[in-house]
């Protein structure tokens, strides 16, 4: 593949990623620490990040590194709901299978008791 296409490719995926996480080029800037004119760089097809850049970046907005560099024909619709779980979520996830029904609706019932905790945190 040539260097132009991966570069589009990128860009595209970028812009793409950023839109579906609400995300702007100075949020990608501000976050990655690079200059505002390099951000715009990579968005307007000019340059691709180093490995290491571009490795941050999908760990920032939550998906893949493939995702930032693959040519992949999306589903907005699956894609919407698409990202990547942490280790501990996948932890939550085995553990909560395991549970019967009545177990699950209880720790349902223990995350908005906690959530709602959590707001009035932030009210005080």
């Amino acid at each position: 593949m040539e260097e132009k296409e991966i570069k589009k490719i990128f860009s595209k995926n970028l812009a793409f990623w950023l839109n579906e996480r609400n995300k702007t080029q100075a949020d990608l800037y501000k976050q990655i620490k690079v200059s505002s004119a390099t951000a715009s760089d990579w968005c307007n097809e000019k340059i691709i990040p180093r490995v290491d850049k571009s490795v941050v970046i999908a760990e920032w907005l939550n998906i893949e590194f493939s995702d930032l560099l693959e040519d992949k024909k999306r589903n907005r619709s699956a894609e919407k709901d698409s990202f990547r779980l942490s280790d501990l979520e996948k932890e939550v996830i085995q553990k909560f299978r395991l549970l019967t029904d009545k177990k699950r609706k209880m720790f349902l019932r223990s995350l908005e008791i906690t959530e709602k905790m959590q707001e009035n945190e932030k009210m005080a």
